[in-house]
């Protein structure tokens, strides 16, 4: 039921593609995934300046459950809004499209760069990084900053300074390290934890 209503509100934007993603069904436009359909609900990609407006709709964000862990993904619910259509209905999908869009277009003129010539990661950083598997900036984008800190400690052992955490996500975002505000930091920490890479 849930699916259908979302599809005939999707289709309202262009052609729609489908895969299986986190244990439920991804939904794509223009081959990027902006939506997931999973256990009769509907959940849309977030964004920096998305975020706020899930947040003050109330909206929770949506959780993948592993064997040992779970992973918050920056997908939010939004099945309430979906059962039942209004603008505020069309501002998020719109508003979902319109990120993964950008920042798929992001992504790709990055995919030229190097690691390092990302902000914070100097040449020893970037060697660190492609040691524990993450060989280029498009890579890097795909896994996140958690992830990637989680794997380097992985290689290296669990005694690297987290400042390397905060320069990943500056790496990421675009910002210079110190930048990074203490709410996002604890954010970064907690999903290395969910990683099960590290103990911070």
């Amino acid at each position: 039921m849930i699916r259908k209503h979302f599809y005939k509100l999707a289709t309202q934007y262009g052609s729609l593609q489908t895969r299986s993603m986190f244990g439920g069904t991804g939904i794509f436009h223009d081959n990027v995934m902006y939506a997931l359909v999973r256990d009769g609900a509907v959940y849309l990609r977030s964004f920096d300046n998305l975020e706020p407006r899930f947040i003050e709709l109330g909206c929770c964000k949506f959780q993948h459950v592993k064997k040992t862990t779970v992973a918050t993904v920056n997908y939010y619910n939004v099945t309430e809004f979906i059962m039942a259509p209004s603008p505020i209905t069309h501002e998020l999908i719109e508003a979902s499209i319109a990120g993964a869009l950008a920042d798929d277009k992001r992504r790709r003129c990055q995919s030229n760069r190097r690691l390092r010539d990302l902000p914070n990661l100097q040449l020893t950083i970037e060697r660190m990084v492609k040691k524990a598997g993450i060989s280029d900036v498009t890579t890097l984008m795909e896994v996140g900053a958690a992830n990637a800190f989680a794997k380097v400690c992985n290689i290296y052992g669990r005694d690297v300074d987290v400042k390397l955490l905060w320069k990943l996500a500056g790496a990421v975002d675009g910002v210079h390290w110190e930048l990074i505000q203490e709410p996002k930091r604890q954010q970064l920490l907690d999903e290395c934890r969910s990683f099960g890479y590290v103990a911070i």
